[in-house]
């Protein structure tokens, strides 16, 4: 029944055209099954994610998970602009998300958020660009 249901599932994000991007499989309602069988779906979709919404059972892994889905790409990136580079400062705004700047006397520092090919012409240009490691 299982595997019907979700060759159901997929066939509709066929036909939504939804099939190509990033997926994450979900099981919800995890306290309603035994342990046994629990552990044969995890066995058999080692990549999902098995929560209980009710009963608020493993909603922090989803969280991560899906964080990790949606911003794998984007690097959250402390960015030192000297003043004669500021021609840069209108790229940043316009290509990433300015989360904070702080004006120095010799340059701006602004924290971003980030594509690495976005990173990656700011470094060419002569930026400074340093990332943030994100605690999980």
């Amino acid at each position: 029944a299982l595997r019907r249901l979700m060759a159901a599932v997929n066939e509709i994000l066929i036909d939504l055209k939804l099939n190509k991007g990033k997926i994450l499989l979900v099981f919800n309602k995890i306290d309603k099954i035994t342990e046994e069988h629990l552990s044969f779906l995890k066995a058999t979709y080692h990549s999902a994610i098995f929560v209980s919404a009710k009963e608020k059972i493993n909603l922090d892994a989803l969280e991560t998970a899906v964080y990790d889905l949606l911003f794998s790409d984007i690097k959250e990136v402390r960015v030192t602009i000297p003043f004669d580079l500021m021609r840069y400062l209108d790229y940043l705004h316009s290509a990433c998300e300015v989360l904070e700047k702080e004006y120095k006397q010799d340059n701006l520092t602004c924290t971003v958020r980030a594509k690495q090919e976005n990173i990656d012409y700011l470094t060419s240009k002569g930026l400074r660009v340093k990332e943030i490691k994100r605690s999980t």
